[in-house]
């Protein structure tokens, strides 16, 4: 409404000043001189226009580009946290195994379990920007492991520090729990 009056006015006020400007001279050359004046204040009232317009253009669109930043912002973080989530359930799966393999003294799965859960832990460690060291030291001490492991003989004794291991296993055993935990899930 406001862009309404604002055009409005001046065309009236051009009108009635042309109208009195007409009325009032009478030569030829004088009414073209008039009508050039006009035109050159229209073209003038036109342009404040058009730079108002392309502000409030300009305004919106930083508006608009503002929001989709912010969407694609916050789905970017939902889909870490989903990837993050799915990770944890993925090491935790891989820790069950590698126990499962220990037990039933299957040395080289459990190595290759162990390998596949030090590479999992790397990706922990690079899916949060606020990691901490925890997970990278998780892939060293795994790595080590799954080469003790690979010396075993299949169901044959290994000689292993089992105190070692399980101290490894409960600390990232306890490591996905905590992390598991403002997901709502264990």
């Amino acid at each position: 409404m406001k862009t309404v009056w604002w055009l409005a006015l001046p065309i009236l006020l051009t009108m009635a000043i042309a109208y009195w400007a007409w009325s009032s001279h009478e030569s030829a050359m004088s009414k073209v001189g008039l009508l050039g004046s006009m035109a050159s204040i229209w073209g003038i009232v036109i342009a404040f226009w058009q730079v108002a317009d392309a502000r409030r253009t300009a305004a919106n669109a930083q508006t608009a580009s503002g929001a989709a930043l912010a969407a694609s912002k916050a789905t970017e973080r939902k889909l870490r946290n989903m990837y993050y989530r799915d990770s944890l359930h993925t090491a935790h799966r891989f820790l069950a195994e590698i126990r499962a393999a220990i037990d039933g003294r299957i040395w080289q799965f459990a190595a290759g379990r162990a390998r596949d859960l030090s590479e999992q832990s790397t990706r922990l460690a690079y899916v949060r920007r606020q990691t901490d060291d925890e997970w990278l030291s998780i892939t060293d001490s795994l790595a080590a492991w799954a080469i003790i492991f690979d010396e075993g003989k299949q169901r044959k004794p290994l000689d292993f520090a089992k105190a070692e291991w399980a101290e490894l296993y409960i600390f990232v055993n306890d490591k996905i729990e905590r992390e598991l935990d403002p997901f709502g899930e264990e």
